[in-house]
């Protein structure tokens, strides 16, 4: 009879884990730091310098923290979403300010090695965030202490990091240089331990690791997309987009399936199949797309939009539209969060916010 209990016990348990364990997967984003605490969409405007917090629901910009940083592109969260990191990329100053997103108040600034790159990175475990920056280092911030608790010097290949993946381990970092080369380093010590690996292009924007680890994106700015093998450390594939489509970043949705990829220079979001880099959809943005977020059911695509004040620069003249990003009197038309259908590949709203948002934090 016992025997009995106890089958049935562990088949109820089994039945548990197979309804529970995907619901507990796809509640929460690919993309460690990028999940709001208090449901609301949390973007950076990178021409005000504040940060907005946007309702999904209302579709109504709700908070507006002003003065978080001197030109923001990116904000990452902790844990459990209650302190929101946003970088100043500058160039007067140079820090990551610390938000509690439940006072809406900044309680600390973080000076920075030289200005923070366009990105942040936090590590799988959410305990640093990983800051690349203009004097090409990788300096390293403990969320719960909000001290820098290392800065690693990258010296070579020269251009320094301009882009940052955490492994899965956390033991290790994935740098995408600005000449085009990706480099894999130490997480504690910096130490090199892989050669610079050639991406197929130059100027890298937002990448992404999938969900196991064996696979990272590179965006290349004038070429496309570069899928690398972390295991053996080799190109697998490069997908080109053509020299003036300008690929400015690469986010996967939750379920890590598909891989959003928005151009700056033509104006297009392509959404690839994330194992085969098979080309799903192509859809031409009302403005310049700039990032993709995702709600965790992977139903809904969130995309900066710089407004349509961009599809008046020839494409071949993509570099032009970032003064768009840093000066709003170039901007006029404003910018924009749209909000699409994933299924449909529609917008279905779009909210006004301040100029320049970029890539944000998402609700769970």
């Amino acid at each position: 009879m016992n025997r009995n209990i106890a089958a049935l016990a562990s088949a109820l348990l089994a039945v548990l884990a197979t309804v529970m364990v995907p619901a507990t997967v796809s509640a929460h984003p690919s993309i460690p730091g990028s999940t709001s605490g208090d449901g609301l969409i949390w973007v950076p405007s990178a021409g005000i310098g504040s940060i907005q917090g946007i309702d999904p629901v209302t579709k109504q910009v709700v908070k507006t923290v002003q003065g978080a940083a001197d030109h923001p592109v990116v904000i990452k969260a902790n844990a459990d979403g209650t302190l929101l990191f946003t970088n100043s990329f500058g160039p007067l100053i140079w820090e990551v300010s610390v938000t509690d997103v439940r006072t809406g108040q900044i309680i600390k600034r973080i000076p920075t090695f030289g200005n923070a790159w366009a990105v942040t990175a936090m590590s799988h475990d959410h305990k640093y965030l990983y800051v690349p920056t203009s004097l090409s280092a990788v300096q390293v911030i403990d969320t719960s202490t909000l001290e820098t608790v290392r800065v690693i010097p990258v010296l070579f290949p020269p251009g320094g990091p301009i882009h940052l993946e955490v492994a899965k381990d956390n033991k290790s970092f994935y740098a995408m240089h600005l000449a085009g080369f990706i480099t894999k380093y130490d997480a504690v010590t910096g130490a090199p331990l892989a050669p610079p690996l050639w991406g197929y292009g130059i100027g890298p924007g937002w990448g992404g690791l999938s969900e196991n680890g064996d696979t990272l994106y590179a965006i290349n700015l004038f070429s496309g997309v570069t899928a690398i093998d972390t295991a053996g450390w080799y190109v697998k594939r490069v997908q080109f987009s053509g020299l003036v489509s300008g690929p400015v970043s690469a986010t996967l949705t939750p379920d890590g399936e598909r891989l959003w990829v928005c151009n700056w220079g033509d104006n297009l979001i392509l959404v690839y199949d994330a194992h085969t880099m098979e080309l799903i959809h192509k859809v031409k943005s009302n403005g310049l797309p700039i990032y993709a977020g995702f709600s965790a059911d992977g139903k809904t695509a969130y995309v900066s939009n710089l407004g349509p004040s961009s599809d008046k620069i020839p494409d071949y003249l993509f570099p032009a539209k970032l003064a768009q990003v840093v000066y709003p009197i170039l901007n006029p038309e404003g910018s924009t969060l749209d909000f699409y259908d994933t299924a449909t590949m529609t917008i279905t709203d779009q909210v006004t916010v301040n100029n320049g948002p970029i890539a944000g934090v998402y609700p769970r």
